[in-house]
């Protein structure tokens, strides 16, 4: 049963992820290698909105087909959701 905690978690996972591929240092190699090899594919992989439909399509394979393990799948969705808040904590000057 899908509930409105799954779809939001879901969400901001699939944020998190996305921000860390198209704008953190850990995947710059990525970015620039991709950019050398085609202009259009380097491009989608730098902006977070357009590889969030490709995030969130995998995403959505490996959820609601259950490829990994669930408490793996718990894990990690709970690594991405931290990283989320930090980054709109930290982006926003917000201190708690």
């Amino acid at each position: 049963m899908v509930t409105l905690i799954n779809i939001i978690l879901f969400a901001v996972t699939c944020y998190g992820i996305s921000f860390i591929i198209s704008q953190e240092k850990i995947f710059t190699f990525l970015r620039v290698f991709i950019q050398k090899k085609n202009k259009f594919l380097g491009n989608l992989i730098t902006c977070p909105y357009c590889i969030s439909v490709w995030t969130g399509f995998f995403m959505a394979l490996i959820w609601h087909q259950a490829l990994i393990e669930p408490q793996l799948l718990n894990i990690f969705v709970g690594g991405m959701v931290s990283y989320t808040a930090t980054k709109l904590i930290s982006k926003n000057d917000i201190i708690l």
